[in-house]
């Protein structure tokens, strides 16, 4: 394809970037205050600018980073960023404190020193804002691929270095049109009413649409770690939206602290939830086979301990019994520990060999486990409702020379 026409379509794909529901509040949210703000002509743009200039450059350094990393053999697609946990959590915590600024309900007693540096820098730091705006903005558009812009991008990626960053500046030029638009023409915010009725209404708009894209990016993280990991993440949330809504009535020092912790606590638990639950559900899943008749006898003529947990998955108990007892740490040690073979039988939709097993116990019903080995042939019934400490009893007592059948039900 023509380079002409690939920087034609990622000029077209920036466009449409910005009516994207990921994108379209952060961009409203600049304009709304700028507009509120009624400062002359010269100082909307300038603004605008600052906007623009924020978009751009991001979309620079996406281009190199991606060519980097190009260059060392690695893939990388336009929303390599989202694939990081951390990433999705900061835009949910800086979504947070916009829908609270949207609605006017946002209460932050900066100390005096602060107070005093944005007063004396008040134009250098709103100009910043509207900066980090475009930055903000192009970090929500990254993992959408708006029309023309994924073509733009795959063929963009045949070319040299210099050419992605001339792919990506006519995008980043693309997204930041409706601000260059309003730089040049600045004359056209006149059309809009002053403030009234009309931006409350407009301002619950946009309000919902960020905490939409706030439910997204949980069921990111919900995708990316688990549902616990996004359950701990959500409680943090709301908490975090509690103390900038409601700081005014704590005391400044309790407010500052919590807000740390809170921040910290966002991080810290999820991700470690995310390490902790992919480690053990990585070797838990390679601990246990698949459950047969034949396995299982194989299993017990090499003098192995033999753990079979029959489950389902319309099975709310067994689902109560992995998540606290089979699948968790204590298993894989203690199984390691006992040279143990565990084994799993999924009844979802039925199975011979399980039906064979059940029937050989008189037993009618899931979950059932039992704890076998050659000594002991059928084994140590388990209790429907499992802890830990029925699965040490069990073991103990198979290991003994009593030959006589065991339940600790």
């Amino acid at each position: 394809m023509d380079f002409s026409y690939i920087l034609i379509l990622a000029l077209l794909g920036g466009v449409i970037l910005n009516i994207m529901p990921c994108v379209l509040p952060v961009v409203s949210l600049k304009v709304l205050s700028v507009i509120k703000a009624r400062k002359s002509p010269s100082n909307h743009r300038l603004h605008f600018l600052a906007i623009t200039a924020g978009i751009i450059v991001s979309f620079i350094i996406l281009a190199v980073i991606m060519s980097i990393l190009k260059a060392a053999g690695q893939y990388a697609g336009l929303g390599f960023s989202f694939q990081q946990p951390a990433f999705i959590i900061a835009l949910i915590l800086i979504l947070i404190f916009f829908a609270c600024n949207v609605n006017n309900s946002i209460y932050i007693d900066l100390p005096h020193q602060i107070k005093t540096f944005l007063s004396i820098h008040s134009n250098q730091s709103k100009l910043l804002g509207s900066f980090l705006s475009g930055v903000f903005a192009t970090m929500l558009a990254t993992p959408c691929t708006a029309p023309f812009l994924g073509t733009a991008i795959s063929f963009a990626f045949a070319l040299t270095i210099p050419e992605i960053i001339v792919v990506f500046v006519f995008i980043g030029t693309g997204m930041s049109m409706p601000f260059i638009i309003l730089y040049f023409f600045p004359q056209a915010l006149k059309v809009i009413p002053p403030p009234g009725s009309w931006l409350i209404k407009f301002n619950k708009f946009i309000e919902v649409l960020i905490y939409i894209t706030i439910m997204w990016l949980f069921w990111i993280v919900y995708n990316q770690i688990d549902l616990t990991a996004s359950l701990v993440l959500f409680m943090f949330a709301i908490l975090f939206k509690f103390i900038l809504e409601r700081g005014k009535d704590l005391n400044s020092w309790l407010r500052s602290i919590l807000t740390v912790l809170i921040i910290f606590g966002s991080f810290a638990l999820p991700l470690n939830i995310e390490h902790t639950f992919q480690v053990i559900e990585d070797k838990i899943e390679a601990k246990w086979q698949k459950f047969s008749l034949k396995t299982m006898e194989k299993a017990i003529k090499e003098g192995k301990i033999v753990l079979v947990d029959i489950t389902a998955e319309w099975c709310l108990t067994c689902k109560y019994n992995k998540i606290f007892v089979l699948d968790t740490a204590f298993m894989l040690n203690f199984s390691n520990q006992n040279n143990m073979v565990l084994l799993r039988g999924d009844y979802t939709s039925g199975n011979d060999d399980i039906e064979l097993f059940l029937a050989k116990y008189n037993q009618y019903g899931i979950p059932f486990n039992v704890v076998l080995n050659k000594k002991h042939p059928k084994g140590i019934v388990l209790p429907t409702i499992l802890k830990a400490k029925h699965i040490r009893e069990a073991v103990q007592k198979i290991k003994t020379k009593n030959k006589k059948f065991v339940s600790v039900n």
